[in-house]
């Protein structure tokens, strides 16, 4: 296992979720009281939180480059596109997204263009 922020996180484990990731974010609890998700996660993350820093790290141990994501776990809280926390052994967390709502909260952000 690599160390990440102090938290050892299987990276193995990681990349095995991340390769066929469609509609989850696979959260790991960071001793900052933070929360980071890695790849397909960070993306999804990021598209729901455009505000938040996304960074690329070199991972020695599996010589990968991985994107990465952190949040708060108050922000966290605050979208309803997300839901259906499950709690794994290993700490982490996994949030289903519900595509349609989000596809509807999209739109609903895109003014109207009238003639």
């Amino acid at each position: 296992m690599e160390k990440i922020k102090s938290i050892s996180i299987n990276l193995l484990k990681v990349l095995e979720r991340e390769s066929n990731n469609k509609n989850h974010i696979f959260l790991y609890q960071q001793e900052n009281g933070k929360w980071i998700a890695f790849e397909q996660s960070a993306w999804f993350l990021s598209f729901f939180y455009p505000n938040i820093k996304c960074t690329k790290k070199i991972y020695q141990s599996f010589e990968v480059i991985l994107v990465s994501a952190e949040i708060n776990d108050d922000i966290l809280n605050k979208r309803k596109e997300l839901n259906s926390t499950i709690q794994n052994e290993d700490g982490s967390i996994v949030l289903s997204i519900d595509l349609d709502l989000a596809m509807l909260a999209w739109k609903n952000k895109i003014p109207l263009h009238q003639n």
